[in-house]
């Protein structure tokens, strides 16, 4: 039918459509636990509570970028599985490729995890089938962070290293 009447075809979008809402509501979610590090992050307490292990500060600056970085991967671990969740037909996307659709939560945090680490730190195996264009988009904007985080993380152990030696 040409004329768009409210065949069932129209009914199944709108149910699409409206499956599609719990997803943004977890992804708002995820924004406001982003939202929640910042004021965890200036809060005085743990400010202090950190200072009081008296480590050195090469130290210190070492173990806040590497809890920076896992926490960041953890984000982009849930933006992956999220990206994949968006499509109407998991089989389509990297969950179906990899044959887990119907495994554990856990079982697809840790390859979403898998991911994101080798993307991040540009190892990338080939193990993994981008198939849709959210998926795509996800992955060059994670290479991106990934060359980032490179420059960045020789340009911190390099300075750490300076101050440890003097």
């Amino acid at each position: 039918m040409l004329g768009g009447g409210g065949g069932p075809s129209t009914d199944t979008t709108k149910l699409a459509r409206l499956a599609r809402i719990p997803r943004l509501y977890r992804l708002i979610r995820i924004l406001r636990m982003v939202k929640m590090l910042r004021v965890f992050r200036k809060s005085s307490e743990f400010r202090d509570w950190i200072e009081s292990f008296d480590f050195n500060a090469g130290l210190l600056r070492m173990l806040k970028v590497m809890t920076l970085t896992f926490f960041l991967i953890h984000i982009m671990t849930c933006f992956w599985y999220l990206a994949a969740t968006f499509e109407e037909n998991l089989y389509r996307t990297w969950v179906g490729e990899r044959v887990i659709v119907d495994s554990s939560q856990m079982y697809k945090y840790l390859n979403s995890f898998y991911w994101a680490f080798q993307t991040i730190t540009t190892v990338g195996y080939g193990d993994f089938v981008i198939s849709t264009p959210l998926e795509h988009v996800f992955a060059i904007f994670w290479m991106m962070i990934g060359v980032n985080f490179y420059a960045f993380t020789i340009a911190n152990v390099s300075s750490i290293i300076a101050s440890l030696d003097s």
